[in-house]
């Protein structure tokens, strides 16, 4: 295979990852959250909320950066 094909075949890669990643975060958090019953607040928040609300935020920002780390690799073309 040449360079070019190379090159797609990994940027294609990345998408595949991203979108999966992205829908086994969403997945994990709404299928717990539902399940246990922290997603939805009944009446007043509890400490189920905040716990889960608080996973789901850190999750968040370890995805994004997961995310930023799988795409700013550096090519050697530019």
């Amino acid at each position: 295979m040449s360079e070019m094909e190379d090159d797609a075949r990994e940027y294609l890669v990345k998408i595949v990852w991203s979108i999966t990643a992205v829908i086994v975060y969403m997945v994990i958090n709404s299928s717990v959250g539902i399940m246990l019953g922290w997603f939805f607040f009944a009446g007043s928040p509890t400490k189920g909320n905040y716990i889960f609300y608080t996973w789901v935020l850190i999750s968040t920002i370890l995805l994004i950066k997961l995310l930023h780390k799988w795409w700013t690799k550096k090519y050697p073309h530019g």
